[in-house]
Protein backbone atom coordinates (compact mmCIF):
# COMPACT_ATOMS: atom_id res chain seq x y z
CA UNK A 1 0.00 0.00 0.00
CA UNK A 2 2.77 2.45 0.94
CA UNK A 3 4.49 2.23 -2.47
CA UNK A 4 1.20 3.31 -4.07
CA UNK A 5 1.39 6.58 -2.15
CA UNK A 6 4.56 7.48 -4.04
CA UNK A 7 2.99 6.97 -7.48
CA UNK A 8 1.45 10.50 -7.71
CA UNK A 9 4.76 12.03 -6.63
CA UNK A 10 6.69 9.99 -9.19
CA UNK A 11 4.23 10.96 -11.93
CA UNK A 12 4.55 14.63 -10.94
CA UNK A 13 8.35 14.48 -11.04
CA UNK A 14 8.38 12.73 -14.42
CA UNK A 15 5.83 15.20 -15.81
CA UNK A 16 7.87 18.17 -14.56
CA UNK A 17 11.04 16.79 -16.13
CA UNK A 18 9.22 16.14 -19.40
CA UNK A 19 7.74 19.67 -19.48
CA UNK A 20 11.13 21.20 -18.67
CA UNK A 21 12.87 19.28 -21.47
CA UNK A 22 10.05 20.19 -23.86
CA UNK A 23 10.50 23.88 -23.04
CA UNK A 24 14.28 23.48 -23.35
CA UNK A 25 13.82 22.13 -26.86
CA UNK A 26 11.45 24.98 -27.73
CA UNK A 27 13.97 27.53 -26.44
CA UNK A 28 16.56 26.35 -28.98
CA UNK A 29 14.41 27.55 -31.91
CA UNK A 30 16.11 30.91 -32.51
CA UNK A 31 19.57 29.57 -31.70
CA UNK A 32 19.21 26.96 -34.44
CA UNK A 33 18.24 29.68 -36.90
CA UNK A 34 21.15 31.91 -35.92
CA UNK A 35 18.97 34.70 -34.52
CA UNK A 36 20.42 36.39 -31.39
CA UNK A 37 18.32 37.22 -28.35
CA UNK A 38 18.17 37.33 -24.54
CA UNK A 39 18.18 34.06 -22.64
CA UNK A 40 14.67 32.80 -21.81
CA UNK A 41 13.72 31.52 -18.37
CA UNK A 42 11.52 28.48 -17.73
CA UNK A 43 8.56 28.54 -18.14
CA UNK A 44 7.94 32.24 -18.96
CA UNK A 45 10.42 32.72 -21.76
CA UNK A 46 11.21 36.46 -21.81
CA UNK A 47 7.92 37.73 -20.32
CA UNK A 48 8.37 36.71 -16.68
CA UNK A 49 8.27 40.29 -15.38
CA UNK A 50 5.14 40.99 -17.46
CA UNK A 51 3.29 38.07 -15.90
CA UNK A 52 4.45 39.17 -12.44
CA UNK A 53 3.16 42.70 -13.18
CA UNK A 54 6.62 44.24 -12.83
CA UNK A 55 6.74 45.45 -16.45
CA UNK A 56 4.30 46.54 -19.11
CA UNK A 57 3.37 44.09 -21.84
CA UNK A 58 5.76 45.45 -24.50
CA UNK A 59 8.68 46.36 -22.19
CA UNK A 60 10.69 43.12 -22.76
CA UNK A 61 10.59 43.77 -26.50
CA UNK A 62 11.70 47.39 -26.04
CA UNK A 63 14.57 46.24 -23.81
CA UNK A 64 15.61 43.66 -26.41
CA UNK A 65 15.58 46.33 -29.11
CA UNK A 66 18.07 48.54 -27.26
CA UNK A 67 20.18 45.57 -26.17
CA UNK A 68 20.45 44.17 -29.71
CA UNK A 69 20.04 47.39 -31.65
CA UNK A 70 22.92 46.59 -34.02
CA UNK A 71 21.26 43.34 -35.11
CA UNK A 72 18.59 43.40 -37.84
CA UNK A 73 16.32 41.14 -35.76
CA UNK A 74 15.99 39.68 -32.27
CA UNK A 75 14.47 36.38 -31.19
CA UNK A 76 12.43 36.20 -27.96
CA UNK A 77 9.99 33.78 -26.38
CA UNK A 78 6.52 34.40 -25.00
CA UNK A 79 6.36 31.31 -22.79
CA UNK A 80 7.01 28.60 -25.40
CA UNK A 81 6.07 30.71 -28.43
CA UNK A 82 8.96 32.18 -30.48
CA UNK A 83 8.57 35.90 -31.23
CA UNK A 84 10.64 37.72 -33.86
CA UNK A 85 11.32 41.43 -33.28
CA UNK A 86 12.50 43.46 -36.27
CA UNK A 87 15.10 46.18 -35.67
CA UNK A 88 16.10 47.03 -39.24
CA UNK A 89 13.82 49.77 -40.72
CA UNK A 90 14.18 48.52 -44.29
CA UNK A 91 13.26 44.99 -43.26
CA UNK A 92 10.28 46.34 -41.31
CA UNK A 93 9.09 48.26 -44.40
CA UNK A 94 9.41 45.10 -46.46
CA UNK A 95 7.28 43.15 -43.98
CA UNK A 96 4.67 45.82 -43.34
CA UNK A 97 4.28 47.07 -46.93
CA UNK A 98 5.49 44.65 -49.61
CA UNK A 99 4.66 41.40 -47.85
CA UNK A 100 1.90 42.60 -45.51
CA UNK A 101 -0.42 39.88 -46.85
CA UNK A 102 1.83 37.31 -45.17
CA UNK A 103 2.30 39.26 -41.93
CA UNK A 104 -1.18 40.49 -40.98
CA UNK A 105 -1.07 38.76 -37.60
CA UNK A 106 1.06 40.61 -35.05
CA UNK A 107 1.24 37.68 -32.63
CA UNK A 108 -0.74 39.51 -29.96
CA UNK A 109 -3.55 37.64 -28.23
CA UNK A 110 -7.03 39.11 -28.25
CA UNK A 111 -10.17 37.48 -26.97
CA UNK A 112 -13.38 37.57 -28.98
CA UNK A 113 -15.15 40.88 -29.52
CA UNK A 114 -18.07 39.68 -27.39
CA UNK A 115 -15.95 39.24 -24.27
CA UNK A 116 -13.51 42.10 -24.93
CA UNK A 117 -14.82 44.73 -27.38
CA UNK A 118 -11.70 46.88 -26.93
CA UNK A 119 -9.54 43.99 -28.13
CA UNK A 120 -10.89 44.08 -31.68
CA UNK A 121 -8.51 46.69 -33.10
CA UNK A 122 -6.01 46.68 -35.97
CA UNK A 123 -3.07 45.53 -33.87
CA UNK A 124 -4.93 42.43 -32.64
CA UNK A 125 -7.12 41.16 -35.44
CA UNK A 126 -5.92 39.84 -38.80
CA UNK A 127 -7.20 38.32 -42.02
CA UNK A 128 -10.53 39.47 -43.54
CA UNK A 129 -11.55 41.27 -40.31
CA UNK A 130 -8.31 43.27 -40.37
CA UNK A 131 -8.78 44.20 -44.03
CA UNK A 132 -12.40 45.28 -43.49
CA UNK A 133 -11.60 47.37 -40.41
CA UNK A 134 -8.59 48.98 -42.09
CA UNK A 135 -10.71 50.07 -45.07
CA UNK A 136 -13.22 51.64 -42.66
CA UNK A 137 -10.60 53.47 -40.61
CA UNK A 138 -8.41 54.73 -43.46
CA UNK A 139 -10.68 57.72 -44.31
CA UNK A 140 -10.50 58.81 -40.66
CA UNK A 141 -6.76 59.42 -40.98
CA UNK A 142 -6.89 61.48 -44.16
CA UNK A 143 -4.80 64.71 -44.15
CA UNK A 144 -7.96 66.86 -43.85
CA UNK A 145 -9.26 64.93 -40.83
CA UNK A 146 -5.88 64.93 -39.12
CA UNK A 147 -5.67 68.70 -39.54
CA UNK A 148 -9.10 69.04 -37.91
CA UNK A 149 -7.91 66.99 -34.91
CA UNK A 150 -4.72 68.99 -34.39
CA UNK A 151 -6.35 71.84 -32.40
CA UNK A 152 -7.60 69.32 -29.81
CA UNK A 153 -4.11 67.83 -29.45
CA UNK A 154 -2.57 71.29 -29.22
CA UNK A 155 -5.05 72.38 -26.53
CA UNK A 156 -4.28 69.28 -24.44
CA UNK A 157 -0.55 70.03 -24.75
CA UNK A 158 -1.08 73.65 -23.65
CA UNK A 159 -3.12 72.53 -20.64
CA UNK A 160 -0.35 70.07 -19.79
CA UNK A 161 2.24 72.86 -19.89
CA UNK A 162 0.07 75.03 -17.63
CA UNK A 163 -0.26 72.12 -15.22
CA UNK A 164 3.53 71.59 -15.24
CA UNK A 165 4.20 75.30 -14.63
CA UNK A 166 1.74 75.33 -11.72
CA UNK A 167 3.36 72.29 -10.14
CA UNK A 168 6.78 73.92 -10.53
CA UNK A 169 5.63 77.19 -8.94
CA UNK A 170 4.21 75.28 -5.97
CA UNK A 171 7.40 73.25 -5.62
CA UNK A 172 5.48 70.01 -6.13
CA UNK A 173 7.28 67.13 -7.85
CA UNK A 174 5.64 65.83 -11.03
CA UNK A 175 4.79 62.17 -11.44
CA UNK A 176 5.47 61.85 -15.18
CA UNK A 177 3.68 58.52 -15.46
CA UNK A 178 0.53 60.21 -14.18
CA UNK A 179 1.24 63.33 -16.24
CA UNK A 180 1.52 61.55 -19.59
CA UNK A 181 -1.39 59.30 -18.65
CA UNK A 182 -3.60 62.37 -18.20
CA UNK A 183 -2.28 63.85 -21.44
CA UNK A 184 -3.03 60.67 -23.42
CA UNK A 185 -6.48 60.28 -21.87
CA UNK A 186 -7.26 63.93 -22.62
CA UNK A 187 -6.49 63.41 -26.31
CA UNK A 188 -8.15 59.99 -26.63
CA UNK A 189 -11.26 61.12 -24.75
CA UNK A 190 -11.64 64.30 -26.78
CA UNK A 191 -10.69 62.99 -30.23
CA UNK A 192 -11.97 59.42 -29.98
CA UNK A 193 -15.02 59.73 -27.73
CA UNK A 194 -15.94 63.41 -27.77
CA UNK A 195 -15.47 63.65 -23.99
CA UNK A 196 -13.85 66.70 -22.42
CA UNK A 197 -12.13 65.51 -19.24
CA UNK A 198 -10.21 68.56 -17.99
CA UNK A 199 -8.02 66.04 -16.18
CA UNK A 200 -5.21 68.55 -15.55
CA UNK A 201 -7.59 70.91 -13.75
CA UNK A 202 -10.07 68.53 -12.14
CA UNK A 203 -7.72 65.70 -11.21
CA UNK A 204 -8.75 62.14 -11.99
CA UNK A 205 -12.07 61.98 -13.79
CA UNK A 206 -14.23 58.89 -14.15
CA UNK A 207 -13.06 58.39 -17.73
CA UNK A 208 -9.42 58.59 -16.62
CA UNK A 209 -10.08 56.13 -13.80
CA UNK A 210 -11.71 53.62 -16.16
CA UNK A 211 -8.77 53.86 -18.56
CA UNK A 212 -6.30 53.30 -15.73
CA UNK A 213 -8.19 50.24 -14.53
CA UNK A 214 -8.03 48.76 -18.03
CA UNK A 215 -4.21 48.87 -18.06
CA UNK A 216 -3.51 48.07 -14.39
CA UNK A 217 -4.00 44.40 -13.52
CA UNK A 218 -3.48 44.20 -9.78
CA UNK A 219 -5.15 40.90 -8.91
CA UNK A 220 -3.97 37.31 -8.97
CA UNK A 221 -6.90 36.63 -11.31
CA UNK A 222 -5.42 38.91 -13.98
CA UNK A 223 -2.01 37.33 -13.49
CA UNK A 224 -3.50 33.91 -14.29
CA UNK A 225 -5.47 35.34 -17.23
CA UNK A 226 -2.31 36.90 -18.63
CA UNK A 227 -0.45 33.62 -18.32
CA UNK A 228 -3.19 31.70 -20.15
CA UNK A 229 -3.45 34.39 -22.84
CA UNK A 230 0.29 34.28 -23.51
CA UNK A 231 0.91 30.53 -23.32
CA UNK A 232 -2.37 29.05 -24.58
CA UNK A 233 -3.53 31.56 -27.18
CA UNK A 234 -5.48 29.15 -29.39
CA UNK A 235 -7.24 27.64 -26.38
CA UNK A 236 -8.11 31.11 -25.08
CA UNK A 237 -9.55 32.19 -28.42
CA UNK A 238 -11.67 29.07 -28.79
CA UNK A 239 -13.04 29.32 -25.25
CA UNK A 240 -13.65 33.09 -25.29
Amino acid sequence: MYPLLFIPAIISIISTIFIYLWFKRKYSYWEKKGVPGPKPSFPFGNVRDVIKRKKQIFQPYCDAYFQYKKNPMVGLYCFNIPVLCINDPELAKHILIKDYNYFQSHGVFSSSETSDPLGGHLFHIHGPKWKSLRSKLSPTFSPANLRSLFPHVKKAAEEGLEYGDLMYENGTPINFTEFFGKYAVEIVGNVGFGIKNDGFKRGETEFHGRCRQFFEYTSIYWTIIRGIAFSLQNFSKNSA
